[in-house]
């Protein structure tokens, strides 16, 4: 997935309201000004845009925050579909504040090039309410191929609904057919 679908993805997750903005940015990149309206999502590159200049459109790994405010607090929680830490890649955090590591394991396969699915799915499903439990126990460890394809269908649902609800119903759909796809292949 490049920066202009990352950028897609998460201007729909605006119109949609399930995000108040956005940033996509790569490893050298600071947030210039604190964001003011939340929930509000990073979504980091692991390389420089530089890196790329002869590769227009492509990337290397993406990594995201999400931003939001509770009881008056601001907090940040940092996703890894690979489940690396961000000082894995020497990355300093661009959201300026005590950042939550909210998954250590990973949860897409080796063949996978869906980080970036993977990161705004993350940021979407805890925009609507769902727990980093709810979220762990759908993108469960053993099922890296069922991961991939549950991406693909996030992408199909995110860019053909019209309103938050219609998006929290569908994908509340898809979480029941992960359960039952990942149950009944026992894998």
């Amino acid at each position: 997935m490049n920066e202009i679908d990352v950028k897609r993805v998460c201007q729909q997750m605006c119109k949609l309201k399930l995000i108040a903005g956005y940033a996509v940015i790569d490893q050298n990149d600071q947030l210039r000004h604190q964001p003011v309206h939340f929930p509000f999502a990073i979504i980091q590159n692991t390389k420089p845009r530089r890196h790329f200049k002869n590769f227009p459109g492509s990337s290397a790994h993406w990594i995201g925050y999400f931003m939001y405010v509770k009881s008056g607090r601001l907090y940040s929680e940092y996703f890894n579909s690979i489940g690396l830490r961000g000082n894995h890649y020497k990355i300093k955090n661009p959201t300026h504040v005590k950042t939550i590591f909210s998954n250590n394991v990973r949860v897409q396969s080796n063949q996978s090039n869906l980080c970036g699915l993977f990161v705004l799915f993350y940021i979407a499903c805890r925009s609507i309410g769902y727990s980093n439990l709810n979220i762990k126990h759908f993108l469960s460890i053993n099922c890296h191929r069922t991961n991939d394809k549950s991406m693909k269908l996030f992408y199909q649902i995110i860019h053909s609904s019209k309103t938050k609800i219609e998006f929290q119903q569908r994908l509340k759909k898809l979480f029941n057919f992960k359960e039952m796809h990942c149950t009944t292949l026992n894998v």
